[in-house]
Formats: structure tokens, sequence, C-alpha cells
């Protein structure tokens, strides 16, 4: 059989959500042949890059990383710059290596997405949004994916350019409805005072979240949480809404989030039931510290550290309380989600071509 036979005959397996784990084999089988072909060529970076991939589907990462290594090594290309600049975002996660890779890969101006999407991403890691924006953007221009609008979106909110933010989200939710893009948009639609836009979506997430509970799945699985959706209304200033999701919240333990609760609380005169949760809280922190005291696993030093912490945590909580009994409004800092995806050239997977 020919090595594109069992390349398609990969793809198939792959694709077969009945049997999710057979493709293994067949991938391991593969990489056997390729390795084999490349004892008689060894400068082949089709058969080195395939053989990345392939070591990435079979989680050798240490071969996955030479081989991409190698690639760039005897051909520093586009599609090998890219592909090893993936490598060390995704599985090393070094976003500055990553765009030394891919600063080379787009100065030989590629016609696709991929490079200017995964150094996007790459950006918005450290936090340079303006670099970010702008070859997401470029990427857009090539192929605008729900995955790249996404990420755009996030750049253009960390930005402050909120109406932005909101127009790319909006495109990547009519492309495919993602939980954590519709949490995205909620929020910046609230930050940007449309607080009908935004409760609309903040009940579709109350339905998603409640279908979830009732598929009888754990809620630590779920896409949204009643916290993200008590945010929203939260930031709506709708705190009758906003204590219904925090209480929920609260049947799976007391968080940060209790700030916005209580004073979410103390707007509709529900005092006793602020001053309960900071107990509440403070109890959870104090099991977690003799549960800290009896466990062995850490030394004494970072025992004690992590001890010290809970106790700054709940010092913290309980100052922030009492700010808000005299007027101050805790401020959520809302950081919208990137969304990864596949950025590597020649992935028999996501079928991405060189």
């Amino acid at each position: 059989m020919k090595l594109e036979q069992h390349i398609e005959k990969l793809k198939i397996k792959m694709e077969n959500d009945r049997e999710p784990f057979k493709y293994l084999k067949a991938a391991k089988r593969l990489m056997y042949k390729i390795k084999k072909k490349l004892k008689w060529n060894p400068m082949d970076l089709g058969l080195i890059n395939l053989c990345g991939i392939l070591a990435i589907e079979t989680n050798n990462l240490d071969l996955a990383y030479k081989m991409f290594k190698q690639a760039v090594f005897l051909n520093p290309t586009v599609y090998s710059l890219n592909n090893l600049a993936y490598f060390y975002l995704y599985e090393y996660d070094d976003s500055q290596k990553s765009v030394e890779l891919l600063e080379r890969s787009i100065n030989m101006e590629p016609t696709s997405e991929l490079p200017y999407a995964l150094l996007g991403q790459a950006y918005i890691d450290l936090n340079n949004f303006e670099k970010a924006e702008y070859y997401l953007k470029k990427a857009v221009q090539i192929n605008p994916t729900h995955i790249i609008l996404n990420n755009l979106g996030v750049a253009a909110y960390r930005l402050g350019k909120i109406e932005d933010s909101i127009n790319w989200f909006k495109e990547s939710l009519n492309l495919l409805q993602v939980t954590e893009t519709l949490i995205s948009y909620g929020f910046a639609l609230a930050r940007n005072g449309r607080r009908d836009d935004s409760e609309e979506v903040a009940e579709q997430l109350c339905i998603k979240f409640n279908e979830f509970l009732d598929s009888g799945k754990l809620y630590i699985f779920s896409e949204v949480m009643p916290v993200e959706i008590g945010e929203i209304f939260y930031e709506n200033m709708n705190y009758v809404k906003a204590n219904d999701c925090f209480e929920r919240a609260m049947e799976y333990g007391a968080g940060d989030f209790i700030s916005y609760y209580q004073y979410s609380l103390l707007q509709v005169s529900k005092i006793q039931r602020a001053d309960d949760i900071l107990k509440q809280y403070i109890l959870e922190k104090e099991k977690d510290i003799e549960e800290l005291r009896e466990y062995d696993y850490y030394s004494e030093r970072e025992t004690n550290e992590l001890i010290s912490s809970y106790r700054e945590e709940i010092d913290s909580i309980s100052d922030i309380y009492e700010k808000i009994k005299i007027g101050y409004r805790p401020s959520i800092e809302f950081i919208p989600r990137i969304l990864g995806g596949c950025y590597l050239f020649g992935c028999i997977r996501h079928r991405n071509k060189i």
C-alpha cells in the first residue's frame, strides 16, 4: 500500500467517532513506515513534517520537537517555521520563541492565514494586543474562521475597543455558536451599556447550563458556570438575577466572586445573607488550612507558605466586605478567552494543506 493510501485510511479512522482510539495504532504504524523512509531520504521535508505531526498525535513530543526543529534547520520555510512555532506555543508555552519563528515566517509573505493567526495568538499571550490585532486582521482577510474572529475580539477588547470586540465576537458566533465566545460577547455588550442585548445572552447561557445539568453530567465539566452568568448580570446592575446566579454558584463553594455577591445582596437589603457568606468563605478556607496541615505532600516551608496565602485571602475578602458596607462597588476584571485551534501545516486530522 502506498504512503498516500495509508494517510487516507488514517484520516478516515480519525473521523470515526465510534472508534476514537483505533487511529492511534494506525498512526504509530504510519509513523514507523515514515521513519524507515527517512533513513533513505533524510532531507525530505514533507516526510519530516509528517513524522512530527504523527508524533504529536501519538504523544511522542520529544520526537515531534526533533522533527520540527530538523525541518527548520534543513529549510526554514513558511510552514516549517510555523510548525515549530506552533510546537513552542502549545507544548512548551513559550510565546516569545514562537513569535521569533513566526516573524521569520511572515517575512516570506505567506498566503495562508495560519502563521498570521498563530502569531496573533502568541502576541495576546505576551499582552501585546496592538500587534495581536494587526496580525489577526491579516488572518481574517485571508480566512475568517470563528476561532480567528473570536481571538480578534479578545485583542480588541483588551485594547479597550469594546464596540469592535462586540462586532468580532458576533461574527464569530454567526459562524459557530461557541460558549466561550458567547460569554465574551455578553460581557462586552454589558460593558458597552447594551443591557437588554447582554441580558438576552445571559439568559441563553442559563439555558445552556441548565440543559447541561439536566443531562446528568457533573457541573465541573460545564462550559459555562453560574458565576460567569452572574457577573454579566452584575455588570448590568441587575442585582436580583445576579444574586440568583451567585447563590447557585455557592452550592459548589464560596469562591472569590463573593465580593460581587455581597455587594449585590446589599443592593436588595439582604444584609444577613451577605454576612453569612463571608462566614462560609472563612470556614471553607479554615478547612483547607486544616487539610494542608494533615497533608504530607508539601514540605514544611511550602505548607506554611500556602497557609499564609490562605490567611491573606481571608483578610483581603474581609477587608473588601467592610468597604462594600460603606458603598464600595467591586469592579469585575473580565478577561475574554482565547480560542485555540490547529495551526499545523500538513495536519492529517484537520486537513491543513501545505
